[in-house]
């Protein structure tokens, strides 16, 4: 059996490091919503927006945390 040993130490999450990661999660979240809505859209909506079919497949094809 292997046994891996990691050294415990103590994180102190600040207020501000939480309201950091807060934010980020909030950001992922509407990306992952808005690219969503544009893989939805018809070829007509694409135009109207002036977004080619390739730029769509490029953006709804990123990971959220790709801006």
């Amino acid at each position: 059996m292997l046994r891996i040993a990691l050294p415990h130490f103590a994180v102190r999450a600040s207020p501000q490091s939480f309201e950091r990661w807060r934010g980020a999660m909030r950001l992922w979240r509407r990306r992952d919503r808005e690219r969503g809505q544009l893989a939805r859209m018809s070829e007509a909506e694409l135009h109207d927006i002036g977004v080619t079919p390739a730029e769509r497949w490029a953006e709804i094809n990123k990971p959220c945390w790709r801006g």
